[in-house]
């Protein structure tokens, strides 16, 4: 076998065993590379050295793991499990200007499902109600949202069957949607009722809608 030969093979296996993430944190990179590994093996050895039984083990090895790993990506975006999924709370002064928005968390989960730490991936709020206000450039209560779903996503409880190691990725998007108004909700006729807006739900273990619990004129 050629010097520095059985390193050029470990090298893609350590990073296959050693660089994956559960729920789409995987880097497809990881298995790009050990495929152009393995073509170019095949065309730049002799015939007689892919023969050994050493080499023929080598390779076989790293396509077993490049199996493996493909295996792993299309099993893990559905293998989490939310055991308790806390719904934030409508930051107050949004629901007031009628505000909505979207914030992306990347979670980090241990193996006794709680939440170590929690990354914003994105987040963007509308204008509501609010006039003179750039929907492109976003509101400006980004920061509230997020604190609001980062409190929720802390004190939530993730699982994942298939996931090794000592911690998994999860990411969660959190829908903060304020509903249309009904046209009297604030001025309702005499023995009127109106109804509430709809409440906020689960909706996987990735996706949560909040809504506010009533209507801004209205009193808890």
């Amino acid at each position: 076998m050629p010097p520095g030969f059985a390193e050029f093979l470990r090298a893609p296996v350590r990073r296959l065993t050693t660089g994956f993430k559960c729920n789409g944190d995987v880097t497809p990179v990881t298995t790009l590379g050990l495929d152009f590994r393995l073509f170019f093996l095949w065309l730049l050895l002799p015939r007689e050295e892919l023969v050994k039984s050493s080499t023929f083990a080598a390779l076989a090895l790293l396509f077993l793991s490049a199996i493996s790993s493909l295996a792993q990506i299309t099993e893990s975006p559905g293998s989490v499990i939310a055991d308790k999924m806390e719904i934030p709370r409508y930051l107050p002064l949004a629901a007031t200007a009628g505000i909505s928005a979207e914030v992306k968390l990347r979670l980090q989960v241990n193996k006794n499902g709680d939440v170590a730490t929690v990354n914003i991936v994105d987040a963007h709020a509308d204008c509501g109600f609010l006039q003179d206000c750039n929907s492109q450039a976003g509101s400006g209560w980004e920061s509230g949202f997020v604190q609001m779903a980062t409190e929720a996503a802390k004190v939530s409880r993730f699982s994942c069957s298939t996931c090794g190691g000592p911690t998994f990725g999860h990411i969660v998007i959190y829908h903060f949607q304020y509903p249309p108004m009904p046209k009297r909700a604030c001025t309702p006729r005499p023995k009127e009722k109106i109804p509430p807006p709809p409440p906020s739900t689960v909706d996987s273990s990735d996706h949560v809608t909040v809504r506010p619990t009533h209507w801004p004129c209205v009193s808890p």
